[in-house]
């Protein structure tokens, strides 16, 4: 799962234990159960792209944290009790793979190396306009107004272009429903 610099080392200071992604007009959420409460159903198990023919999230998983597109999993190192991302684990990886072989992995994490995994425990569905206080801070904002800015920077270009040259937005409420749609997904780091 993509995230920038920035969220990665919150996504290892434990700060950072929820992301939103847009929800694609093709997906498709599962549920395989309902909750023991009668307040009614929150979440979903999985969702999939593209009517069903592609997982993209499935609560129980395990998804390696990417700083990018196409780029590797970041690797952590746990360093007299504190953890650390490693900025460029691949020289290390290939030098366990060819001193190693097939127990590389076992060996890096007798060292104490990682990959960087998160493990998906909660789907929802939601317009992130709507977002608490405790879940923007959940994912690594002050508040829900520096979770806003966040969003919009990525997803809507009308909004994105006032805030730069303006520095502040007008009119997050009328502007159309499916460019704030979101998969709210609580994770953890997989230690």
């Amino acid at each position: 799962m993509q995230f920038t610099q920035e969220r990665a080392i919150q996504v290892f200071n434990e700060t950072k234990t929820q992301t939103r992604r847009p929800v694609h007009d093709r997906d498709v959420a599962i549920i395989t159960h309902l909750p023991d409460t009668d307040q009614g159903f929150h979440g979903c198990d999985s969702v999939y792209s593209a009517n069903g023919a592609a997982l993209r999230y499935l609560v129980g998983h395990t998804y390696a944290v990417q700083p990018g597109r196409g780029k590797p999993a970041l690797w952590w190192h746990t360093l007299n009790g504190k953890c650390e991302a490693l900025p460029n684990p691949v020289p290390m990886l290939l030098s366990y793979k060819h001193q190693f072989g097939n127990e590389w992995e076992t060996r890096l994490n007798d060292a104490g190396y990682y990959q960087a995994r998160i493990k998906l425990l909660e789907i929802w569905r939601e317009d992130v306009r709507n977002i608490s206080l405790e879940d923007a801070v959940a994912e690594g904002f002050k508040d829900q107004a520096g979770f806003w800015e966040a969003w919009i920077m990525m997803y809507d270009r009308v909004l994105r272009r006032e805030l730069v040259r303006h520095g502040s937005i007008t009119g997050l409420p009328d502007r159309p429903k499916v460019l704030y749609m979101a998969w709210a997904l609580r994770f953890e780091l997989v230690k």
